[in-house]
Formats: C-alpha cells, sequence, structure tokens
C-alpha cells in the first residue's frame, strides 16, 4: 500500500543523513502533556475517519509526525496533497489544529526499529554532531518520523528523526 507523503527535494546525502527542502504542506496537529502517548495518534486519526464536519473520510499519511517542546508532546498527520487549507473539514475535536507549514529545510537521521526516549535523544545528538561538521545551525526542536504500523516487524520500521535548519554563514 502507497501512503501519500510530504513532498521534498533531497540537497544532500551521506549514509542514513539527508537534508532536503520540503515543499508546503498542510498539518492536523494535537497538544498532549503526556509522552510517548497513542492518544494523539488517535485523536488524529478519529478526525481522519470521518470525526469532522463534513463526516468525511481523509486518507492516512506518512510519517505520523511527533516534537516534544517544553512540556507539551505534539503528534501531526501531514494532510494529504490534494487538499488545500480551506477545503479540509473542520476537526470535531477543538484540541486538533489544522496548520499550514510553510516551505523549509530540512535534516534527516534514518534508523530502523523501535523507538523510546532513549533512542531518540540517542539519535539527535548523532544528527546534531553530523550537522555541526557539515556547518548547519538547527532551527528547531527535534521532529520524529515513523512511517511504519505499530504491527510491523521492527526490522523493517522507518524512522526519521528530522531537524531545521539553515546552513551557517
Amino acid at each position: 500500500m502507497s501512503y501519500d507523503t510530504p513532498n521534498y527535494k533531497i540537497i544532500e546525502k551521506e549514509d542514513q543523513f539527508e537534508i532536503r527542502l520540503y515543499e508546503a504542506y498542510i498539518m492536523a496537529k494535537v497538544a498532549l502533556e503526556e509522552k510517548m502517548s497513542d492518544r494523539g495518534f488517535q485523536r488524529i486519526f478519529s478526525y481522519i475517519s470521518g470525526n469532522n464536519s463534513k463526516k468525511e473520510s481523509i486518507a492516512m499519511t506518512v510519517p505520523v509526525f511527533n516534537q516534544e517542546v517544553g512540556t507539551k508532546y505534539y503528534t501531526a498527520f501531514v494532510m494529504p496533497s490534494k487538499y488545500k487549507e480551506t477545503s479540509l473539514p473542520s476537526p470535531d475535536d477543538p484540541e486538533i489544529k489544522i496548520e499550514k507549514v510553510a516551505s523549509k529545510t530540512m535534516a534527516a537521521y534514518r534508523f530502523k526499529g523501535t523507538v523510546s526516549q532513549e533512542i531518540i535523544s540517542k539519535n539527535k545528538n548523532i544528527l546534531g554532531q553530523w550537522l555541526e561538521k557539515k556547518g548547519y545551525r538547527i532551527l528547531s526542536e527535534a521532529w520524529l518520523a515513523r512511517y511504519n504500523s505499530p504491527f510491523s516487524l521492527p526490522i523493517l520500521r522507518r524512522n526519521e528523526i528530522l531537524f531545521e535548519v539553515t546552513k551557517k554563514i
């Protein structure tokens, strides 16, 4: 099965590292106060399953994004590219926000397997060190991107750590 994913162009690639220029996209996002919970996923999945103003099903996309900022833990789904901000149905859940994300440069580090706070922290450090070596400055908190079902075999799971970046001058 093939899923819609945000469009990007690879600017630089080395082993499991990439610098990407993402096109603008729209996401549905919810904030929780609990880390590594599946409640954010469940809430947005409910939205795309028809719990919205048009009772319309919206196709699943990949990856599912998670980001920790302060005491908030965000879960976000990218909306299929056929939608514009004004054509998406409004969520029935008032905590779900629809957000247009501008085009931006992101650094990605790809890894397989299961995800834990320890693995996220380790891979953020690996990506941060590579970016320092390559002359990039990090502009955002890390995003975790998960591309597979939690029922997939861990060895087959594609995960990424991403930072918004800019080249140092």
